[in-house]
């Protein structure tokens, strides 16, 4: 056996031993720490109760208020007609209630659909309308 052989093996043992005893330290620290935060936890009091302070009774207060402008009628059709959106299946169903809706309130309502650079009318089943040019860009 050579020299260098033999100072290879003792590094190797030196080494070797220096790693055990340094995973060892590790898990004692950490054994400690563990000990430590459980101490710590143990010792925080627990919250006292909170008492809810008595409220007293507040009796309803109800105000009328009149609106200038406000149609009650056409706010309840208005209501009507999202119900009739929510309530559609498809989206030929949602056109055709957004279609009636639109045209319960005005004398003449339209939907135009984009496909490419063309506009196309929707037209509701029920509609008796002539089909009319895209309307101007």
């Amino acid at each position: 056996m050579t020299v260098q052989h033999l100072s290879m093996n003792f590094d190797e043992q030196l080494t070797q031993a220096f790693d055990t005893l340094a995973e060892r330290l590790r898990g004692e620290i950490h054994q400690e720490i563990d000990r430590r935060v459980a101490e710590a936890v143990a010792a925080i009091p627990p919250p006292a109760p909170v008492e809810p302070e008595p409220v007293a009774p507040v009796e309803p207060v109800i105000h009328t208020i009149t609106v200038p402008g406000f149609d009650a009628g056409a706010a309840g059709r208005q209501h009507e007609a999202v119900q009739a959106i929510d309530r559609a299946r498809s989206l030929t169903d949602v056109l055709d209630a957004l279609l009636a809706a639109a045209r319960a309130e005005a004398s003449r309502a339209d939907i135009w659909l984009k496909r490419g650079a063309e506009l196309h009318q929707w037209r509701a089943p029920e509609s008796g309308d002539e089909r009319r040019d895209a309307p101007a860009s």
